[in-house]
C-alpha cells in the first residue's frame, strides 16, 4: 500500500513538473494585479486550456498600459520554465479559438495581436538603446566570459551598434578598447557589414587597415561583394589610388581588392585598367547602366521598394532607406565624384557624373522642367561645360536612349546659343567631299521624345544667322502643331481613340474619360493618322483590333514609321466579335447623364447650384426652386424608364432603385440640400436597397459615402440581356450626338463624378476578357515597341498599370501646362520671324495657326503683333472681329484695333463692308473710353464720312460750368534751385 502510495506521488510529480516547482496552483486564483502575474496566469490557463480565461488574462495585461521596460523584461526574464524572447507570444497566435462567441473571439485575436506589436517594439527599442548598447561595448575590455556574453548582445542588437562602434573609433580609443573592438566586428551579423564598409573611406588610416582585416576574417566575406551596400571593393580602389594613403594603406587596399576580385588590377589587360581612376570611372559607368546588384528591397514608401544604404555622417555612419534609382545614384555619384578627386580633369568621369546626376533628379522631379528650376547647381555645371563634354555626353544620351539626359543637353546648347551645335560637318575621304554629317541639334530633332523635338528645334532658331541645317520647313510644322495644340485652361491630357463602330467606341470613351483623359474618337486609320500630323496635343492612342481603312496589320507600321506618331503610347483593345457591352449598371450611369441634360417636355433642362456661391446668386424664390428641383428628378426618372423600357428590359424593383439612385446623382448635392432633402433620403433608401445580400446591414448605420462604392454591380450578361444593353447603348449613343455643345463639359464632369477617387458614387468597372483573342493581337503587334494589348472592356485601374510600363518615368507624358508653355514658344518665335529677327522661315506657312492662336486671350497680344506683319486677308479681318467682340478683354481689343489700322495702312483694306458696318455701331455703343477712341480711329481710317463727321459735330455740346485746370508748376523736390543763384532783387521783381 505504501510503496502504491509513493509511486503515485512520482508519477504526479513527474507529470507536473512546472506546476509543483514554481508555484502552487493556489496562486493562480488569485486575483493578478501586475503586468506579470497577469502572464503567469495566462500562461497558467493556456497549460490547463481555458482560452476563454486565459483571453480575459491578456485583456487585463493590456488594460493596464506596460510600459517598454516591463514588456521588454516579461519577453527576457520569463516565469520559470518559460521560453524567453518574443517566440512565446507568437505562439498565441496558434490558438484557433478562444471563443465560442464570435465577437468576442474576435476581440481576443486584437488583443493578442496588440500584446505581440507592442511586445515586440519594446524588445526592438531595448536592443537599439544606446545606453544598453554602449554597457555591453565597455564589457568587452572585460573577462573573457563577460567580453563573449558582450558580443553575443550586440549581436542581437544588430546593426544598431555600428555607428556607436564607428564613433569611438573615430575619437581614437584607448588601445584595449580599440582591440577588443576589431576583434568583435568579424563576430557580428552579417547586417553590420555595410556600416563599416561606408565607414571605411572615413576611418583613420591605422583603422583602415584594421577594417580590411576584420572583413577578411569573417566566414562571408567572399560573399560581401554581392551587394552594392556591402561592396568593399570600389573603397579599397580609392584608397589604393588616393595619394594621401600611407603605404601600408595602399598595399591592404591593393591585396584587399585583389582578394575579393580574384584579379590583380596592375595586371590588367587594358592599360586604362590599371589605375584606380580606371577601375573606379568603370565602376561609376556600370550604375549609371543599372547593372550593380542592390539586393532584395527592405521596405517600401509610398508603395514604392525601399532599401537600406550607409553613408557617412561626420565621425560615424547612418542608414537611410532610398528607392533603387536613388541608390544607384547615390554609389554612382560617390564613385564618380572619387575618381574626380584624384583626376578633376577626367573627362569621361565627368560625363558620367552628368549623366547620373541628371538622371536622379529626373527621377525625382519626372524630368519635365528645366534644372535651372529643380537643380539650379547641377544647371550651373552643365552650363559652365565644355563643349566637347556636353556634344559627348549628348550623343551617347541619344544613343541609349536617355531622354532626361538629352532633354537637359538640348536645353543647354539652346541657352548657349551654341554655333557648332547646329552646324553640320562635311566628311571627307581622300581628300574628297563626301557628305555632310548632321549636327547634335538635328539628330535630337529626330529623336523620338515630343519634348527633346521641341528643344531641339527651339535651340536650332537661337543660334544667330542664316540656317545651314536645312531643316527649316520639318521645324516649322513643329511650331505649327505646337501652337495649334493649345490647350485651353483646366484641359486634360488627351488620349485618341479610334474604332470603326460608335457605338462600342462610345463605351471604350468613357471608360477612358473615367481615367481622367479628355477623349476624341475617330472611326478610321486615315483620320487617325490626319488628326495626330494636325497638332501635338495627343499623349497616348487606343485602337480596336477592328480598324478599317488601313486595317491594323497595315496601320501599326505608318504609326510607328511616322516621326510624330512613332513616340505615342499605343493599346490595341482585344475586342469581340461584334460589341462588346458594358454591365448594365454602367450602361443606366451614362443614360442618367446624358438625360440629365437634355431638354424634356415636363421639365425643360436647367443647371442647379454647385456651390454656395451659386446658390446665392439665384433670383427664384425657394417654392419655386423647390418645385422645380422635384419637376426635374420625376421628368427625368419617367425619361430614362422609357427609354429602359424600349431597350427591352423588364422594369424590375431593382431596376427602379437604379434609375432614381443615378437622376438624384446628376443633381448637385448642394441643390439637394437646399431645395430637396426629402429626396436625399430617397437616396440613402434607394443605395441600401442595392447593397449586395448581407451587406445592408453591416453598412446600414454608415454615411451615404461609405455605401455608394458597395453597391451590388453585375455578374456576366445573359444573350438577351447583352442585347438589351447595347440598345440602350446605341440609344445612349443618338441622345449624347444630339445634345447641345455648351452643356457637354458639364455633362463630363458630371460623368466623372460617378468614378470620383475621393467620392465615388459607383463601385469600379470590371473587365471583360477574351484570352483567345488577346493572344492573336499579341501576336499581331509583336515587334513594335511601347503597343501593348487592352482587354475588351478595360478599367481605369487597368489602364493605369499599362500606362505605367509604356511610359518612362524620367520623360512622363507630356502636362497641359507644358503645352501652354511651349504654344508660347511657339507664338514668340513665329513673332521673331515676322519681324524679319529670325532668317530662313516662311511665316505665312503658319498663318492659320497664327491667326487661331487670336482666339487664345494668354496668346492674342503676341499673335496680333505678328499678324499686322503679314500681309494676310483673313487675318486683317480676323482683327476687326476681335476689335467688336465685348467678350474679349479691353487691351486685346485696343491691340487689335491698332494691328487693324496698321495692317490696313500697310497692305490695304480687306476688311468686309459687314466688318466696317459693326464698327460704327459697337464704337458708338461700347462704354469703355480706350476702346472706344481706338475704334474711332479705326473708323477714320476704313470709312472717313464727311456727314457723319458733321453729326458728331452737331451732338458736341462741353460742359461751360466746369473750371479749367490750373496750370500744375514744376515739384520743387524735381527741380531743386541753384545755389548759386541770387534771388532777384524786388525792384527787378516789379
Amino acid at each position: 500500500m505504501s510503496c502504491r502510495i509513493a509511486l503515485t506521488s512520482l508519477l504526479l510529480l513527474a507529470s507536473c513538473p512546472l506546476v509543483g516547482l514554481a508555484q502552487p496552483d493556489s496562486d493562480f486564483y488569485l486575483v493578478p494585479k501586475t503586468v506579470p502575474e497577469f502572464w503567469r496566469a495566462a500562461r497558467f490557463e493556456l497549460r490547463t486550456g481555458s482560452y476563454e480565461r486565459a483571453a480575459e488574462r491578456i485583456k487585463g495585461l493590456l488594460a493596464l498600459n506596460p510600459d517598454e521596460k516591463t514588456l521588454f523584461d516579461l519577453a527576457e526574464n520569463p516565469p520559470v520554465g518559460g521560453e524567453s524572447g518574443v517566440t512565446q507570444f507568437l505562439k498565441l497566435r496558434n490558438i484557433p479559438r478562444w471563443n465560442v462567441n464570435d465577437k468576442l473571439n474576435g476581440e481576443a485575436k486584437e488583443n493578442v495581436e496588440k500584446l505581440i506589436s507592442q511586445v515586440t517594439t519594446a524588445v526592438n527599442n531595448e536592443l537599439k538603446s544606446e545606453v544598453r548598447i554602449n554597457r555591453f561595448i565597455k564589457a568587452l575590455v572585460g573577462e573573457q566570459e563577460e567580453s563573449a556574453y558582450a558580443i553575443k548582445e550586440l549581436r542581437r542588437s544588430g546593426k544598431a551598434v555600428v555607428p556607436l562602434l564607428c564613433s569611438i573609433l573615430s575619437n581614437k580609443p584607448d588601445d584595449e578598447t580599440r582591440n577588443a573592438i576589431f576583434q568583435a566586428i568579424p563576430q557580428l551579423g552579417d547586417d553590420t557589414i555595410p556600416g563599416f564598409v561606408a565607414y571605411l573611406s572615413i576611418a583613420e588610416q591605422p583603422d583602415q587597415v584594421e577594417l580590411i582585416s576584420c572583413f577578411q576574417k569573417r566566414g562571408d566575406f567572399r560573399e560581401m561583394v554581392s551587394r552594392v551596400q556591402s561592396d568593399p571593393v570600389p573603397t579599397l580602389l580609392y584608397l589604393w589610388g588616393n595619394p594621401n594613403s600611407a603605404a601600408t594603406v595602399k598595399n591592404a587596399a591593393l591585396r584587399g581588392a585583389t582578394l575579393w576580385t580574384l584579379k590583380d588590377p596592375t595586371l590588367s589587360a587594358k592599360p586604362e585598367m590599371r589605375t584606380a581612376v580606371g577601375q573606379l570611372t568603370a565602376v561609376a559607368k556600370g550604375f549609371l547602366e543599372g547593372k550593380p546588384n542592390p539586393g532584395s528591397p527592405t521596405g517600401n514608401d509610398m508603395g514604392t521598394p525601399t532599401y537600406q544604404v550607409w553613408m557617412p555622417e561626420g565621425k560615424t555612419v547612418k542608414e537611410v532607406a532610398l528607392s533603387k534609382s536613388a541608390t544607384f545614384e547615390y554609389y554612382g555619384l560617390r564613385y564618380a565624384r572619387w575618381v574626380l578627386e584624384l583626376e578633376p580633369d577626367n573627362a569621361a568621369a565627368q560625363e558620367i557624373f552628368l549623366s547620373i546626376a541628371i538622371e536622379g533628379q529626373a527621377n525625382r522631379t519626372g524630368g519635365t522642367l528645366p534644372l535651372s528650376k529643380t537643380a539650379p547647381q547641377l544647371n550651373s555645371v552643365l552650363s559652365t561645360a565644355s563643349y566637347s563634354l556636353l556634344t559627348s555626353l549628348l550623343e551617347d544620351a541619344m544613343r541609349n536612349k536617355k531622354t532626361a539626359i538629352t532633354l537637359a543637353v538640348v536645353r543647354t546648347l539652346g541657352e548657349r546659343a551654341e554655333l557648332r551645335a547646329g552646324k553640320s560637318e562635311e566628311i571627307r575621304v581622300d581628300g574628297e567631299k563626301t557628305k555632310f554629317r548632321p549636327s547634335v541639334l538635328v539628330k535630337a530633332l529626330d529623336y523620338p521624345d515630343p519634348r527633346v523635338k521641341f528643344a531641339a528645334a527651339d535651340a536650332l532658331l537661337k543660334i544667330p544667322g542664316e540656317p545651314t541645317h536645312g531643316r527649316t520647313d520639318e521645324i516649322m510644322k513643329l511650331l505649327m502643331a505646337t501652337l495649334a495644340a493649345d490647350p485651353p485652361a483646366g484641359a486634360k491630357q488627351k488620349a485618341l481613340y479610334a474604332d470603326p463602330d460608335p457605338v462600342r467606341g462610345n463605351g471604350i470613351s468613357t471608360v477612358l474619360q473615367q481615367s481622367g483623359y479628355q477623349t476624341e474618337v475617330v472611326n478610321t486609320g486615315r483620320e487617325l493618322m490626319k488628326r495626330i500630323q494636325q497638332s501635338t496635343d495627343v499623349d497616348f492612342v487606343v485602337i480596336d483590333r477592328h480598324i478599317v481603312d488601313p486595317m491594323l496589320t497595315d496601320l501599326l507600321p505608318q504609326l510607328r514609321a511616322d516621326l510624330t506618331a512613332k513616340t505615342l503610347p499605343l493599346f490595341v483593345v482585344a475586342s469581340a466579335e461584334g460589341i462588346t457591352p458594358v454591365n448594365k449598371l454602367t450602361a443606366l450611369a451614362r443614360l442618367a447623364t446624358i438625360v440629365a441634360f437634355q431638354d424634356l417636355p415636363d421639365a425643360p433642362y436647367r443647371e442647379w447650384p454647385r456651390n454656395e456661391a451659386e446658390l446665392r446668386e439665384l433670383r427664384l424664390l425657394n417654392n419655386q426652386m423647390v418645385a422645380a428641383v422635384l419637376g426635374r428628378y420625376e421628368a427625368q426618372v419617367k425619361r430614362m424608364t422609357t427609354m429602359v423600357q424600349q431597350a427591352g428590359f423588364t422594369l424590375d424593383d431593382q431596376t427602379r432603385n437604379r434609375i432614381s439612385y443615378l437622376t438624384l446623382q446628376t443633381i448637385p448635392f448642394v441643390t439637394l440640400d437646399s431645395f430637396a432633402q426629402n429626396l436625399l433620403l430617397e437616396e440613402r433608401l434607394d443605395a441600401i436597397k442595392l447593397l449586395p445580400p448581407g451587406v445592408s446591414d453591416e453598412l446600414a448605420g454608415q454615411k451615404i459615402a461609405q455605401i455608394r462604392p458597395r453597391i451590388a454591380t453585375d455578374e456576366t450578361p445573359s444573350k438577351p440581356e447583352t442585347e438589351n444593353i447595347l440598345n440602350l447603348m446605341r440609344t445612349t449613343n443618338e441622345a449624347e450626338s444630339a445634345l447641345l455643345a455648351d452643356r457637354l463639359p458639364r455633362m463630363n464632369a458630371t460623368w466623372d463624378s460617378f468614378w470620383s477617387k475621393e467620392t465615388p458614387r459607383l463601385p469600379a468597372i470590371v473587365g471583360v476578357r477574351h484570352p483567345d483573342i488577346e493572344m492573336a493581337v499579341a501576336r499581331k503587334i509583336r515587334g513594335y515597341n511601347r503597343v501593348h494589348v487592352l482587354p475588351a472592356v478595360f478599367t481605369p485601374a487597368g489602364l493605369s498599370e499599362e500606362l505605367v510600363q509604356l511610359i518612362d518615368p524620367k520623360a512622363p507624358m507630356v502636362s497641359p501646362e507644358e503645352r501652354r508653355d511651349q504654344a508660347a514658344t511657339a507664338m514668340n518665335w513665329f513673332r521673331k520671324m515676322a519681324r524679319g529677327e529670325v532668317l530662313g522661315y516662311r511665316v505665312m506657312q503658319a498663318e492659320a495657326q497664327i491667326r487661331h492662336a487670336l482666339n487664345s486671350d494668354e496668346l492674342a497680344l503676341i499673335a496680333i503683333d505678328t499678324i499686322v506683319r503679314m500681309p494676310s486677308k483673313t487675318g486683317q479681318q480676323d482683327l476687326a472681329t476681335i476689335a467688336t467682340s465685348d467678350t474679349r478683354p479691353a487691351p486685346i481689343r485696343i491691340a487689335a484695333a491698332e494691328g487693324l489700322i496698321r495692317s490696313v495702312q500697310t497692305y490695304g483694306k480687306f476688311v468686309t463692308p459687314e466688318q466696317i458696318d459693326a464698327l460704327v455701331v459697337i464704337a458708338k455703343t461700347t462704354e469703355d473710353a480706350d476702346v472706344k477712341a481706338k475704334l474711332n480711329s479705326v473708323i477714320g481710317v476704313l470709312k472717313p464720312d464727311a456727314k457723319v463727321t458733321g453729326g458728331l459735330l452737331k451732338t458736341y455740346t462741353p460742359d461751360l460750368s466746369a473750371a479749367p485746370m490750373k496750370e500744375k508748376g514744376p515739384d520743387p523736390k524735381e527741380d531743386p534751385k541753384d545755389p548759386e543763384k541770387k534771388e532777384p532783387d524786388p525792384k527787378e521783381k516789379m
